[in-house]
């Protein structure tokens, strides 16, 4: 990872945190200032989503209980190997992405929720421009319009349960058969399946 800028005290860090949007900001607890890093770090987590790696020589009760309400990703204590500080970044970064996924199913699932009569709408007019396709179909195929389709010898068709649908069920009416779901009619005439 290339590093895009370096700050030696909390006010510095955080304006080129908001200038640069880093992937991850790695702070020492320990910066100059009036700041610690530990609320450098706070105010980074107020303006961006981004993962805090603390670097810091103390790991006593306070600076641990201080450090895990600004909920960094990680603590690397000094003296520390390179292979600790890269291990600890890669860590970070997968584990927020990781989150973000979450964060975005579940504002996806909570939209779904708030609005599931709209979605059932949208499903309605799926369904509804599925039928509108197999007319044209028909059409194109050379079938009279006029003429009432064969219904298909169908295998029975298993309707959509809760269980089957799971969380989604109230969003999708079922289908009552798959001679209903899909008609299609050759230019004889026929039924056929697809």
């Amino acid at each position: 990872p290339d590093v895009v800028a370096t700050a030696d005290n909390g006010d510095k860090a955080i304006e080129l945190a908001k200038k640069h949007k880093p992937d991850l900001a790695l702070m020492d607890i320990m910066i100059k200032g009036d700041m610690t890093g530990i609320e450098a770090a706070g105010e980074i987590k107020k303006h961006m989503d981004i993962p805090v790696v603390f670097l810091t020589a103390y790991a006593d009760e306070n600076t641990l209980s201080k450090a895990k309400h600004a909920e960094p990703h990680g603590y690397i204590l000094k003296p520390f190997k390179e292979v600790d500080i890269q291990t600890a970044v890669e860590m970070a970064l997968h584990k927020h992405g990781k989150e973000l996924e979450l964060k975005n199913e579940a504002d996806f699932l909570r939209t779904m929720a708030e609005h599931k009569e709209d979605a059932s709408a949208m499903v309605h007019a799926i369904h509804k421009e599925q039928a509108l396709a197999m007319v044209r179909a028909e059409l194109l195929a050379g079938a009279p319009a006029e003429d009432p389709p064969k219904p298909l010898k169908s295998r029975p068709s298993q309707p959509i349960t809760p269980r089957f649908a799971g969380p989604w069920a109230s969003l999708v009416p079922p289908v009552e058969s798959a001679s209903r779901a899909l008609r299609l009619r050759s230019a004889e005439g026929d039924s056929v399946s697809s």
